[in-house]
């Protein structure tokens, strides 16, 4: 046919498959200042993971780590972290949590003793350590 140019026509289909997301644990138990890990597990490599504090709703870490480090847990730090993850088209995958459970142990009592006994009305971590000797602890 005269006059009339070839038409080249292509289909593209592009593959995109969400990443699956999993928690190794859904529960952390961690000792007062101790330091603990949660671990965030996408199903494919390269997206980024986005760590959230639930009780105060900040973002704490956006990333390519799966992994997030809480450093001498308080009592401030107990409570569900979120864990989402971006796939390569930037939806959002649905987030699974951890619930952190920070357990006081010999320090917060050996503190409450400093302050009630000795009448302290300061002390430093160092300085509360030099007082175990002279506590004994009971059973809760």
């Amino acid at each position: 046919m005269a006059g009339l140019d070839p038409v080249l026509t292509a289909a593209v289909t592009l593959n995109t498959t969400v990443p699956v997301l999993s928690v190794l644990q859904s529960q952390v138990d961690v000792n007062q200042f101790q330091t603990t890990q949660i671990t965030c597990i996408p199903s494919q490599d390269g997206v980024q993971i986005q760590w959230t504090f639930l009780s105060t709703n900040m973002v704490l870490y956006t990333g390519y780590e799966h992994t997030y480090t809480i450093v001498e847990a308080s009592p401030f730090d107990e409570g569900t972290y979120m864990c989402s993850v971006y796939g390569t088209d930037s939806r959002i995958v649905t987030p699974q949590s951890v619930y952190v459970n920070v357990i006081a142990g010999e320090i917060l009592f050996m503190i409450m003793y400093l302050f009630m006994c000795k009448q302290l009305s300061y002390i430093t971590f160092a300085e509360a350590r030099t007082y175990t000797s002279e506590i004994i602890l009971l059973p809760i």
